[in-house]
Parts: structure tokens; C-alpha cells; sequence
């Protein structure tokens, strides 16, 4: 009830009773701390059952993400359909997961009719399936939306970069293709993605036309397209083209120039990659780690130790030294030039190692006997072995004659690590065995083999023959090497020497006249 309490002229003065007003002070503080308030987690609220019930739901603060996103996925497996039937809240969840496992289990909740109706969760959905190595389940998914969810660029873009990522470049190239003939445009995101399937094909001819479609869509100024280009030529190997496209680049970033340091540096130009290092510095650009580790790598296979040096002693200058990429690169470059000492310094130094570090200083010492210690140096600092460290060890063994610590590496591999052999492994056990004089054993190792031996396998038991004498097996890895390179006449020479050796002038003159058969001069 309001009282009038007096009137003035026009004036009308009102006194609000204590209880009223302080009603709606008490609602307007209220309101007031609702603003304040900070964010909540963005999960809305579907219906008045909560996403978890209140005998379950444990404090936010308690919970990594892993543990909330399993007690989410957990709860909606359990609860009624209609939780799994709100898009906004399967699509706050999607945006927190990070395992396939949680994507999978996500999927199976989630009605094709939602996905079809919402383009939003379906995107979001392709995304993590590409994201994560899944793009076959992407893909089908893709195949069950209607037309109108197929013209998002940003679905195409996910699906090229999926198979890009696998190294399944053909199918990355045909859907860019096919992107094209269902009148998709492009977007500057497209093309690097595309461009790197070009790369990997190692096709200049599929690059240069990808090109021409990046100059026809508007993107022929946009430094991530170019950049994209620069890397693609320089892969495939057409340098040329690589330093026209980084001459138009009227904005250069870091990846530009790297992009055509790595490019000269992998053919040995190292007057371009000089003057590419200049004009780098100028434009106020520093060689970052990555920059440094491919220099190295470059001048690792060229043997210029002076080039090295030099950058060994920038990486110093410029605190890059304990990087693990500048650091695993030094590594090899010394191994390559013959300074095992210098090799060990750096690895010493290193405050952080990884498994390519231990890779790269356990094949440093191939030809040494600390091998071993080393290798045992790698196990007690946790660091699990892979298949390139064992073709380090089974190499060394096969270089010094340590046949007995060989096929005990060759057991342990298999049998401790779980690391089924492959190619490299079994020559290395061939080429071991062969130098040892134990033919046979040799011969049963590509025997045993899980693929068909190579040329090289075939090669070390040719040859082991010819030094011990083995005629029987001699015939049959000749046989398999005629069919394998018959253009190789150092074959043919070997098995001249087995017979030869066995005093089998018949065989000695059968294979001359299969040697002037194939064009040979003896």
C-alpha cells in the first residue's frame, strides 16, 4: 500500500514502506551477483535432470579433464534418451575430447537423424575423426549427410588434411578433385592442405596444376598459399619453380625462408643458402631450431664441416644448443665427418634426450664396442628402443663379428620389445651370419623372413658364398638376384667365383654366356 503523505503543485511525494523497499534492494543485489558471477562450465541444461547426479557429481576442481569427459560419457551411457538427444550439450562435450576411444563411445550415442538436423555437431564430429587418424569413419559418416552439409568447405578441408596426415595422398588429391567438380570453393585453407598430398606424391605435373587453381581461386597473394607451393616444389625436387614462387611472397614470414633453406641445403647450394641466410637476418629474421637442425642435416650428408662448425657455434650464441632437434642434428653431423668425440660432447651435454637422441649416438658407435653400454644406458633411463635402434645394433654386430650378441639382440628384440622384424633386421642378421661363415644359418634367416627378400639380403648370402664356398645356396641366391637385377653384372661375377672356387668349369661357362646374353663384356 502506498501512502500520500503531501502534494505540492505538480509534485506528488510517495513513502514506500521499509519491507517493500528492502524487497527490492534484496532483488537487485541479487541480479547484481548474477552478473559477477564467474563462467560455468558451458554444458546447458537439457531438462531438470543434471548431467550428473548430485550423489555423483564430484567438485570440477577435483577432476582432470580425462576423468570429467570419462564421468560425462559414463552418465550419458546411463541416463534417458533425451540427454543424448541435446546437440548442445554433445557438442560442449566433443569440444573437450581428445582420445578415440571417447570419440567412438560419443558416436554410438549420438541418432544419425541429430547429426542430420544439426550441421554444427556433425562438423565438429568429422573434425575429431580427422584429427585423430580416423578419417575412414569420417568419411563414411560424410557419406550418409544430406547435400547441404556437404557444401562446408571446412568438412572438405578436414577430409584432405586426414588423408594427408596418413600419408594417403591419392585420396586427398582425388577429393580435392572431387571438391572442385561438386562446385565447393576453396578457401586459403584448401590449398596447403592439398598441395602437401602434391608434395607427397612427388608429382610436379599434379603441383603445377594445383598452382593454376590457387592463382584462378584468388589466393595467388596469400602467404600461406605460397608458402604451401615453395614447400611443394622443393619436395618434388624443382627447385626453380620453388625460388619463383618465394620471389612473388611480398611478405615473407619464418616458413618462407625455411622453405628455401631447406630446399638448397638438401642439394648442396650453399652459395643460395648464404645468400638466403642474409637476406633472412635483414629482413629481421633469426634461424630458429628448426632452421639450425635442417642446416646440419644438410651439411651432415655433404660433409662441409666448416658450414657445421659455424652453425654449432651459433646455436651456442644463441642458446639453441639445448634444443633436442639442433642437438640430435649435431649428433649425426659429427658421426657423418668422423668426430665421434665431438658427437659425444654434444650428447653429454644434452639436459633433455629423447629416442631419436639415443638413435643417433647408438649409431654413432657402430664400429665401436661401446654400443652396448650405451644401449643399456638407454633402457636404465626408460627410454623404450624402436626398430631403428636395433638396425643400429644388429649393423654393429655385424661389422665387428659379435655373432653370439647379434641373434641375442635379434631374440630379445622380438621376444622383450615386442618388434617384429623387418627387412633391414634380417639382412643385417644375413649379412652377419655370411661374414661368420655360417651359410645355412644365413639362408634360413630370408627363409623365415615375413616379406620377400630384397636385392640387398640376396646380395650379402651371394656374396658370403662366394668367400666360404657354398655352392648349393650360392645357385639359389644368384638365381634369385638374375631375376631381381639383371642388370647387375657384379652378381653374375659373384657366382663366376663360386663355381670357380668349386672348380665347376661348366658353371663357370654357363654364366659367361649369360653375361654375353645380357650384353656384358668378360
Amino acid at each position: 500500500m502506498v501512502i500520500v503523505s503531501s502534494v505540492s503543485g505538480s509534485s506528488v511525494s510517495c513513502a514506500v514502506p521499509r519491507r517493500l523497499k528492502k524487497r527490492a534492494n534484496n532483488k537487485r543485489n541479487r541480479h547484481l551477483r548474477q552478473l559477477n558471477a564467474p563462467p560455468t562450465l558451458p554444458y546447458p541444461k537439457p531438462s531438470p535432470t543434471p548431467l550428473l547426479p548430485p550423489s555423483s557429481r564430484p567438485s570440477s576442481s577435483s577432476l582432470s579433464p580425462y576423468q570429467f569427459i570419462e564421468t560425462a560419457i559414463a552418465h550419458l551411457e546411463s541416463s534417458s534418451q533425451h540427454l543424448s538427444h541435446d546437440p548442445s550439450l554433445l557438442l560442449s562435450i566433443l569440444r573437450h575430447v581428445t582420445l578415440p576411444s571417447h570419440i567412438r563411445r560419443l558416436r554410438q550415442l549420438i541418432p544419425l537423424f541429430l547429426l542430420r538436423r544439426h550441421a554444427s555437431l556433425f562438423a565438429e564430429l568429422v573434425q575429431l575423426y580427422c584429427s585423430h587418424g580416423l578419417v575412414r569413419n569420417a568419411h563414411h559418416l560424410f557419406d550418409q549427410m544430406p547435400e547441404r552439409h556437404k557444401s562446408n568447405v571446412f568438412i572438405w578441408n578436414c577430409l584432405i588434411s586426414g588423408y594427408a596426415e596418413l600419408g594417403l595422398y591419392d585420396e586427398a588429391v582425388a577429393l580435392y578433385y572431387q571438391m572442385e567438380e561438386d562446385g565447393i570453393p576453396p578457401d586459403r585453407f584448401t590449398f596447403p592442405r592439398v598441395l602437401k598430398a602434391c608434395a607427397g606424391i612427388r608429382s610436379v605435373p599434379l603441383g603445377q596444376d594445383i598452382h593454376r587453381h590457387v592463382v584462378r581461386s584468388g589466393f595467388g597473394n596469400d602467404v600461406y598459399s605460397l608458402n604451401a607451393l615453395v614447400d611443394m616444389y622443393v619436395k618434388c625436387g624443382d627447385i626453380q619453380a620453388a625460388r619463383k614462387v618465394f620471389d612473388v611472397i611480398s611478405e615473407r614470414d619464418l616458413i618462407s625462408w625455411n622453405s628455401m633453406l631447406v630446399g638448397y641445403s638438401r642439394r648442396g647450394l650453399w652459395r643460395e643458402v648464404a645468400w638466403v641466410l642474409r637476406g633472412m637476418l635483414d629482413a629481421g629474421f633469426k634461424p630458429d631450431s628448426i632452421t639450425i637442425s635442417t642446416l646440419i642435416s644438410g651439411f651432415s650428408q655433404s660433409s662441409s664441416t666448416k658450414f657445421g662448425l659455424a652453425l654449432h657455434a651459433w646455436a651456442i650464441r644463441h642458446a639453441l644448443i639445448g634444443n633436442l632437434s639442433v642437438g640430435n642434428s649435431l649428433i649425426g653431423f659429427y658421426s657423418k665427418i668422423n668426430k665421434l668425440a665431438l658427437a659425444r660432447k654434444v650428447f653429454e651435454s644434452m639436459p633433455r634426450k629423447d629416442l631419436f637422441t639415443w638413435n643417433a649416438i647408438i649409431s654413432a658407435h657402430r664400429l665401436d664396442r661401446q654400443i652396448f653400454d650405451l644401449f643399456e644406458q638407454m633402457i636404465q633411463s626408460g627410454i623404450k628402443p624402436d626398430k631403428v635402434t636395433f638396425i643400429s645394433l644388429l649393423s654393429s654386430c655385424a661389422d665387428l663379428g659379435l655373432v653370439v650378441d647379434g641373434k641375442r639382440l635379434f631374440n630379445e628384440m622380438q621376444r622383450k620389445y615386442n618388434i617384429r622384424p623387418e627387412k633391414e633386421h634380417c639382412g643385417c642378421m644375413v649379412n652377419m651370419l655370411g661374414k661368420a661363415g655360417r651359410v645355412k644359418e644365413a639362408y634360413d634367416i630370408i627363409r623365415s623372413m615375413p616379406s620377400t627378400a630384397g636385392p640387398a639380403a640376396w646380395g650379402s648370402l651371394l656374396y658370403a658364398c662366394s668367400v666360404h664356398g657354398n655352392v648349393e645356396v650360392g645357385e639359389v641366391a644368384a638365381e634369385k638376384l638374375f631375376d631381381l637385377e639383371p642388370d647387375n653384372e657384379h652378381n653374375f661375377e659373384l657366382m663366376k667365383r663360386v663355381y670357380r672356387k668349386a672348380g665347376r668349369v661348366e658353371g663357370v661357362e654357363r654364366i659367361e654366356r649369360m653375361m654375353l646374353d645380357r650384353g656384358f663384356e668378360l
